[in-house]
């Protein structure tokens, strides 16, 4: 079967199974601006004097390029039960529009690419193509590893699997419960709120490793998941690898080996908080980590995590979430340094939307990207990246140098036009004809149109963009298409 028709029926089947579904006709947009001046001025950080000297220009002149057509590009795409749409525009200008129409006679392709033609594929080709890569797939799949796991894992018996995991990890609760200390009253700051009862839970870094490891092993020792491991690549190896951890685990060094506080904390207000601290000082690099996470207070969620690896990397995340909430997440990643690099992180989600606040600075350099979605009838999402001066928490807006607007909507009109006395029809059939002079004859109309389809496109974005950066896609797409240089 040709390998050209098999592609655009399988686009057929997938675009035809989204919009069967369709009642009512669905818009998508998505629009772009690009601040090339702002993008230019972003300091790159130094580079070797020659290198600098003899790419420093072509490199400006190609993000100045990117930029000049990334600015103004709109994409669009419409879609009901019966046919869909895709258009690409430059400054409101139609550089593609591509059409797909679907009915019991079967399928047309319209675009401007292909000027005044129309591709159409027949019914009843389609049901033919369509049983013939039925045959292909289910022989593909037959021969397939991954389709054989999954036929594998399907046989499992998961109620018994779900017993005899139950049991093992029992027992390695037990062993981990044997480590809980006896509760202590008294008064207990720990992130930001008091507690009134401790309950240390007494385990090594060394005893928690080992717990892990012998659970992993356990579970891997199950007869009912050895079908499934021995069609894994390297599966049958797992428990070597294993026993190799546990090994290195057991003849830890003292050196090695973190000095850990666990416990959980409760208070009268029916919070409930579980604390972990690991502190390494003895070898390089020197690590300090902290996780707390729990309820603070009963309705109220948090989460924090504190990371120091001897000044080289340093993490500070803060997650918190009401019952009406849908959660905030607020932190730092950074490592300092010449070389290093500062991330802001704030994510928010509620009822109405989210919002997504990242600022990284580096290079001298602090570009925020801020994504912010609304829910409703009318789904919207903007992202911008923006240049942003810091001074110290504060944040002020230097330049926006791209921004991406969604937006998603019910209704929409599909203008693609599929037929009528000045369009001509190309059947697919002929282009894949065993008659060369049909198949010729079908070919050759067919790239003459796309030829001039294209070149107008090509010419009608040329038009859309600064003339430096005109002269530029001119002397680069243009030797591809007979088009003099400049």
């Amino acid at each position: 079967m040709n390998g050209i028709l098999s592609i655009i029926v399988a686009v057929v089947m997938a675009l035809s199974g989204m919009t069967a579904t369709m009642t009512d006709a669905v818009t998508a947009e998505v629009n772009l601006t690009a601040n090339k001046e702002a993008i230019l001025s972003l300091d790159a950080g130094t580079a070797p004097a020659d290198e600098a000297a003899a790419n420093a220009a072509d490199q400006t002149a190609m993000i100045g390029l990117g930029a000049d057509v990334l600015n103004g590009l709109g994409i669009r795409g419409t879609a009901d039960n019966k046919a869909l749409e895709l258009v690409i525009s430059k400054d409101g200008n139609t550089l593609i529009n591509v059409g797909l129409q679907m009915d019991e006679s079967g399928v047309t392709l319209a675009s401007n690419l292909l000027g005044n033609q129309v591709l159409s594929l027949s019914g009843e080709t389609m049901t033919k193509i369509m049983e013939e890569m039925a045959k292909a797939t289910q022989t593909a799949e037959a021969n397939d590893p991954m389709s054989s796991i999954m036929q594998t894992i399907q046989n499992i018996d998961f109620q018994k699997l779900s017993e005899e995991v139950t049991a093992i990890t029992g027992k390695a609760m037990a062993e981990f419960q044997s480590k809980i200390g006896e509760p202590e009253t008294g008064v207990f700051e720990m992130d930001g709120t008091a507690f009134n009862a401790k309950t240390p839970i007494n385990i090594t870094d060394q005893e928690l490793a080992l717990l892990g490891l012998n659970l992993a092993k356990e579970i891997l020792a199950i007869e009912t998941i050895q079908p499934v491991l021995q069609m894994i690549p390297n599966g049958a190896d797992l428990a070597a690898e294993i026993d190799k951890k546990i090994e290195e685990a057991t003849n830890m060094t003292a050196e090695a080996r973190f000095e850990t506080d666990i416990a959980l904390y409760t208070n009268e207000a029916g919070g409930s908080w579980f604390s972990f601290d690991a502190s390494r000082q003895t070898i390089e690099p020197k690590t300090v980590a902290h996780l707390g996470i729990g309820q603070p207070e009963a309705g109220h969620s948090e989460m924090i995590l504190k990371v120091d690896v001897d000044g080289q990397v340093n993490i500070d995340l803060a997650f918190e979430k009401d019952e009406d909430s849908m959660g905030v997440l607020l932190g730092t990643i950074t490592t300092p340094g010449e070389d290093g690099f500062k991330a802001q992180i704030i994510v928010a989600e509620d009822e109405t939307g989210i919002t997504s606040d990242v600022t990284v600075m580096s290079n001298g350099n602090a570009i925020r990207s801020l994504m912010e979605e609304s829910f409703g009838d009318e789904m919207k999402a903007t992202l911008s990246i923006q240049k942003v001066g810091v001074d110290g928490s504060e944040l002020t807006v230097e330049a926006d140098l791209l921004t991406l607007a969604v937006t998603v909507s019910a209704g929409g009109e599909i203008a693609t036009v599929f037929s009528g006395d000045d369009l001509s029809v190309i059947n697919v059939e002929d282009l894949l004809s065993e008659d060369s002079e049909k198949q010729q004859q079908a070919s050759g109309t067919l790239m003459a149109g796309f030829m001039g389809g294209f070149m107008t496109a090509i010419s009608t974005l040329i038009s859309s963009v600064p003339a430096e950066s005109g002269e530029m896609l001119t002397n680069m797409i243009g030797p591809m298409l007979g088009m003099p240089a400049q």
